[in-house]
Formats: C-alpha cells, structure tokens, sequence
C-alpha cells in the first residue's frame, strides 16, 4: 500500500522543505511498528529506529536539502511518524501522525494509496502535483 503523509518543519520559519512523503507500507513494516510500540514499557514513551524507507518529496529533494538520519518514531500510545534531519539547519521535518492500528487496517482492507494529514483533499492535490513535477 502506498501511504502519503503530509509534511511540516519543526520551525515556524522553515522554508523549501517536501510537503509530502511517500512510502509503501508492506506487511513487514508495519509488523515492525507494532513491535517497536510493544517495546515502550517502563516509562519509554516513545522508540526511534533507522529507517531508509520513503522518499521526502522526490531523490532529487532529498539530495538538494542533503537528509540524513531519517528515522520511524513511535509511541507508546500507538501513534507513528516519520523524521528526518537537514544538514546545516537547526530543524528538522516530520510526517503528521498516524495510528498503527489505522494503517494496519487500511493495509489488510487492500487499499492502494492512502493519504495521512489534516486535510486529505489538499494533500491529494499536493501528491498530483508531484507526480506530475517528476514525471516531466
């Protein structure tokens, strides 16, 4: 299943970031999530792990903003994100949170791209436009 999430910077004052990241949400990855939540016991609230998986925007946005240390966050509560830092910058981006029960759902209902953000319409619009950026 493909999962777009909407993207915001940790500074208010962040400017040229992706507004969209997209992976593909398999079987495994999710399986992954529910163990890393199972895993916050005894006051972690919240477990960070590597991850390479997705693409912020597109290869070529990646590259330009210069990413590194992506990581998947989850919560103890259930809740589930993606981050990833930009050289030379003291912020860095996020995905808006979704649940791990919801994408497990979404996942098992064969749903084929699946859209993560406030305004799902508006990050529908966002996701086309981008399409249509990287494949001219």
């Amino acid at each position: 299943m493909k999962a777009i999430f909407e993207v915001h910077a940790t500074n208010e004052f962040a400017s040229d970031f992706p507004s969209v990241f997209v992976i593909e949400l398999t079987d495994a990855l999710i399986t992954k999530m529910e163990g890393l939540e199972a895993k916050c016991v005894d006051g972690i609230i919240r477990i960070a792990a590597d991850s390479d998986e997705g693409v912020w925007g597109s290869e070529e946005a990646e590259e330009t903003l210069r990413l590194y240390a992506q990581e998947l966050v989850v919560h103890k509560d259930g809740g589930v994100y993606f981050q990833a830092f930009l050289r030379h910058t003291d912020w860095h981006i996020e995905t808006m949170e979704a649940g791990i029960a919801t994408l497990r759902s979404d996942f098992e209902a064969g749903e084929k791209v699946v859209f993560y953000g406030p305004d799902e319409e508006y990050l529908k619009e966002l996701y086309e436009a981008h399409l249509v950026v990287t494949a001219a």
